[in-house]
């Protein structure tokens, strides 16, 4: 028998207490200096919101001869805006098991039931980071080819979900995914999961055979979408579209309505990347200082400016060769320390969107969710007992299974009523980017 049988002491197996999260889950920086304070967040009877904009000066000015005529009266113009809110839930299931130790006397289930529980709100807070960083298309990639396994990511750069497909595609099993017509929003794959992803290659090995994933294909959250008809997202629309000049923002369309105070100050170059400037900078600047609602320069009192690794990078580049440091500031800058970008904080953050700067004005935009007398913008869903665990019926109807699930809710969403107040230096070459080749 060999000493190290069941019955020696070298047989035991000890394991460490708890999880090593390999996952990351620090929020990006920009979330780190505005936050998601559930106490600032604006909060609505229902779930939308209808906002009345003044988009004109009163029309009934002007100057009269002595003894003359008042000017004709003439009411300013407004427009109208709406703002639905985002469902998010997350559901958890634990087996009779753990529920049951949950009330011995050692309450040998607790760590479980509550590590799970943890885990549920890591994962909802950085999904309301990606949401609010996106569109609310929900859209994170598109897909080129595939076979067997595997789909190809576009990688064109002329588009921006091309450009940004690994920042939310990061890490293999986290998150279940579907493919779906990015236009009909027809199911093509759903409910796999990535177990390899090879950015060299634009390649991503899946638990499911993905070969009906077509070129018209997009990759999207799992329960993020509804199937047919039209691609229709339930995600909120976050900095990507509120940071833009030619989308439907809070049901008004910017390409059609033409008022420069819906639409934020965008310079782009038609999807070619080119190289950043000072001069392109400056211009940019001097756009939103002419177009800003208050008539100011913006400056570090007010706004800060992020971008993701490489564009950081391209502007370090432009400030290394003149040395342009004061004596408080040190040419080593340290990850999270910002650049001076003419009076702006330059932040570097790796889950903005790629090949931009993006100015954002401080306090410019809220998040908004549904009026309650709790805490949090998440919350358990409660049954009519007050308990938070819900038993899981057999799929037939007739009784139920050993099982059970909590539920994890919330309304949310966010908005800005000054758009004008923000602004985007789009289509900028990277340097030394981290995220595959663009």
């Amino acid at each position: 028998m060999s000493v190290y049988s069941a019955f020696s002491d070298f047989a035991k197996r000890t394991y460490l207490p708890g999880f090593n999260n390999q996952l990351q889950t620090d929020p990006g920086t920009m979330m780190s200096l505005y936050g998601l304070d559930p106490d600032a967040a604006v909060g609505l009877e229902g779930n939308e919101w209808k906002l009345k904009i003044q988009i004109g000066d009163s029309l009934g000015g002007g100057a009269m001869t002595q003894g003359g005529s008042f000017p004709t009266p003439g009411d300013f113009q407004s427009d109208e805006a709406s703002l639905t809110l985002a469902l998010l839930a997350h559901t958890i299931e634990f087996d009779g098991h753990e529920v049951g130790l949950l009330d011995s006397d050692m309450g040998a289930a607790t760590a479980v039931i509550a590590k799970k529980m943890a885990a549920a709100k890591d994962a909802m807070a950085r999904d309301i980071e990606r949401q609010t960083w996106m569109d609310g298309t929900g859209k994170l990639a598109n897909i080129a080819s595939s076979s067997g396994s595997t789909i190809t990511l576009d990688a064109t750069t002329t588009s921006q979900i091309d450009r940004d497909r690994y920042l939310w595609v990061d890490d293999a099993y986290r998150h279940t995914y579907d493919v779906v017509n990015g236009t009909t929003g027809a199911q093509q794959v759903t409910a796999f999961t990535v177990s390899d992803i090879a950015e060299s290659t634009e390649v991503l090995t899946c638990s499911a055979t993905m070969t009906s994933a077509t070129s018209a294909g997009v990759v999207v959250r799992s329960g993020t979408w509804a199937s047919g008809g039209a691609f229709t997202s339930y995600e909120f629309p976050g900095i990507a579209a509120l940071v833009d000049d030619d989308n439907t923002y809070l049901g008004i369309n910017r390409s059609t309505a033409g008022n420069q105070h819906w639409k934020a100050v965008v310079s782009a170059n038609s999807g070619t990347l080119r190289t950043l400037t000072e001069t392109l900078i400056h211009s940019q600047l001097a756009k939103m200082a002419r177009r800003a609602s208050s008539g100011k320069q913006p400056n570090g009192s007010n706004y800060k400016a992020f971008g993701n690794i490489g564009v950081w990078n391209a502007y370090q580049q432009i400030m290394s060769p003149g040395m342009r440091y004061t004596a408080s500031e040190r040419p080593d800058i340290g990850w999270g320390d910002p650049l001076p970008l003419m009076g702006i904080p330059f932040y570097k953050d790796i889950h903005a969107p790629r090949n931009n700067v993006w100015f954002l004005k401080d306090g410019g935009f809220k998040y908004v969710t549904a009026k309650h007398n709790q805490t949090g913008l998440m919350r358990f869903k409660e049954n009519a007992g007050g308990s938070i665990f819900f038993q899981v019926p057999q799929a037939s109807g007739a009784g139920y299974l050993d099982r059970m699930q909590a539920f994890l809710v919330g309304f949310l969403g966010m908005y800005t009523d000054r758009p004008r107040d923000f602004g985007r230096l789009d289509d900028i070459t990277e340097v030394a980017p981290i995220y595959g080749t663009a």
